[in-house]
């Protein structure tokens, strides 16, 4: 039989741990974002880049369905069809100016018609997925925040 311990932590240090167990996570997130992205454009191979890109994909997918499990979305706003639209432009713009950059600055090539035709098919792709992505989450979570809603109201009644 296990023992239960006292708690260590009052309720005032709990909070303060939990902030700074976030912003640790969150620093660490973008930290990781910019060191694959600093890599790839500096011409690393997928392979060279596996480790990080495994570890924030394995980070990013756990917060993702925790947050819709728990019937989370964000703190600013609500998931909407314009909210997945509008937010989708972000990453696709990013891969766009990447593409460019990199072939621009890092790889030397000419600037060409054919560097903007391939930079607009990747933000396309991108735009696509994120947008397909945030849509399956977003009904996923309506559906679970209905489930946590009743299972609220049926332990009221």
């Amino acid at each position: 039989m296990k023992k239960q311990r006292d708690a260590v932590l009052d309720e005032m240090q709990n909070a303060k741990l939990l902030k700074l167990e976030a912003t640790g996570l969150w620093l660490t997130f973008w930290l990781l974002t910019a060191a694959i992205v600093v890599q790839a454009l500096l011409g690393f191979s997928l392979r060279e880049i596996a480790g990080e890109f495994i570890v924030l994909l394995i980070a990013s997918v756990y917060i993702a369905v925790s947050s819709v499990k728990n019937g989370l979305w964000t703190r600013d706003s609500s998931p909407s069809l314009r909210a997945s639209a509008l937010a989708s432009l972000i990453p696709a713009f990013a891969m766009g100016a990447f593409v460019i950059v990199r072939s621009l600055v890092f790889l030397h090539k000419p600037f060409e018609a054919t560097l903007i035709l391939r930079a607009g098919i990747y933000m396309l792709v991108v735009y696509a997925l994120c947008f397909a992505s945030m849509e399956i989450m977003r009904r996923i979570y309506r559906k679970r925040l209905d489930i946590l809603e009743n299972a609220d109201e049926e332990d009221k009644e």
